[in-house]
């Protein structure tokens, strides 16, 4: 059987049905299963709540089962974080997957090895099921994983240690003077966008939780876990939480096998050359003229899916 695993969703039957065949496979020793309550107003929520909640009790687990089911909606901030304050207050480790991230089988055994090698190892605070990195550039690496800043949540694996780091309330004084040195680049406009998204949290103008992870990670100089696969895919789902659901660029992407045994990089080292080309490409962090073409032209179709992907319109990156 492999680590815990945590399964939060809301209203989304079709893609959590999905998600939930695929880890039944896995045979988790133990699922803790965190839904939101039905937000106020929406006619349709409490229907789609209470048929994903019966998707996940009529599953079928092996293992132990533990339901956190709220009766109101907290938004998408809280009802993720304190579902993973939650997990962690019961398990010292173990992966989240949210219902439209879904995984290939390699995820399980990647992150149990890795929950396992570096469960304490201060350094590391994630295990990234997403890879951003381009499958041209990923044919490259000579090892299983690298070591970046930036982690990625479209399932993902963590420790409790690492999470007791995490704050839901950003503190703009902490993020004013965090060095320029913590960030993933040392790029001027990469740094002011990633010091305004962050004060913008700290406001509370963006409902999220995952911006707030992502700084703890920059806060205490911790890795986040990048697959050389990409071993989960954020899918387009039926009715997106957050706008309209169509697929972007990031979406869809093909899941991959992950090699066994697992080739370890020798030491603990950040892979900066990594960390760049997730910055500029996967958060187009480029000077405002490039990140401007970026952005319209994929507005206007003038560059594909694959060049977004790449970072480059002239072939390999």
């Amino acid at each position: 059987m492999t680590a815990p695993v945590l399964l939060i969703f809301f209203n989304r039957p079709g893609v959590l049905q999905t998600l939930v065949d695929r880890v039944l496979q896995a045979c988790p020793r133990k699922v803790y299963l965190a839904s939101d309550g039905p937000r106020p107003g929406r006619e349709t929520d409490a229907h789609l709540v209470e048929e994903c909640r019966r998707i996940v009790r009529t599953a079928g687990w092996k293992g132990e089962v533990c339901e956190r089911f709220m009766g109101h909606n907290l938004g998408c901030g809280l009802a993720v974080s304190s579902a993973v304050s939650w997990f962690f207050e019961h398990e010292d480790r173990g992966m989240i997957l949210e219902d439209d991230c879904h995984p290939h089988p390699s995820f399980f055994p990647f992150c149990r090895e890795l929950l396992e090698r570096y469960r304490e190892d201060d350094r590391v605070m994630s295990i990234s099921g997403t890879s951003f990195d381009h499958p041209d550039r990923r044919t490259r690496r000579e090892w299983s994983y690298s070591f970046i800043r930036q982690p990625a949540v479209w399932g993902w694996a963590s420790w409790r240690r690492a999470w007791h780091r995490y704050s839901f309330d950003l503190d703009p004084s902490s993020i004013r003077t965090l060095p320029a040195g913590a960030f993933p680049r040392q790029f001027g406009p990469s740094v002011r966008r990633w010091r305004r998204t962050y004060q913008r949290v700290a406001r509370h103008r963006i409902n999220t939780w995952d911006f707030q992870w992502a700084f703890s990670h920059l806060l205490h100089r911790g890795f986040a876990i990048a697959p050389s696969r990409c071993l989960v895919s954020n899918v387009v789902s039926e009715s997106g939480t957050h706008g309209s659901g169509g697929a972007g660029p990031w979406q869809q992407l093909p899941t991959e096998s992950m090699p066994f045994p697992l080739v370890h990089p020798p030491k603990v080292e950040w892979d900066e050359e990594l960390d760049a080309f997730v910055d500029r490409v996967h958060c187009n962090h480029r000077g405002r003229f490039a990140r401007a073409i970026w952005k319209h032209g994929q507005r206007l179709g003038l560059i594909s899916t694959d060049q977004v992907r790449r970072g480059s319109l002239w072939g390999r990156s």
